[in-house]
């Protein structure tokens, strides 16, 4: 039971290791942002559990933290890129 707990675990840890490569590929913004988020919640799960070695756990917390680092950027972006087209619709007037 707990070798197959183990091997499910690391089949999750290269899940979120090629999610968060993915989320790092793609060209559309809420995308990458949304593979972001998927691949850390993979990473948490592994990063929760105790039958996983130090290493492994590790690895999930480094996935936890560019994948945050990435869906944080992302959405700062399309932020920004959404206001500047309000402003470009609704100039604002310059005093």
């Amino acid at each position: 039971m707990d070798a197959a707990l183990v091997l499910a675990g690391r089949s999750l840890l290269r899940e979120a290791q090629s999610t968060l490569a993915g989320a790092r590929d793609d060209p559309d913004p809420q995308q990458r942002r949304e593979l972001a988020r998927l691949a850390v919640s993979k990473a948490r799960q592994v990063s929760r559990h105790r039958d996983f070695t130090d290493d492994e756990r590790a690895e999930a917390r480094q996935i936890i933290g560019h994948g945050r680092m990435l869906a944080t950027s992302v959405g700062a972006s399309v932020r920004r890129q959404q206001r500047v087209e309000r402003e470009q619709e609704q100039p604002g007037i310059a005093i």
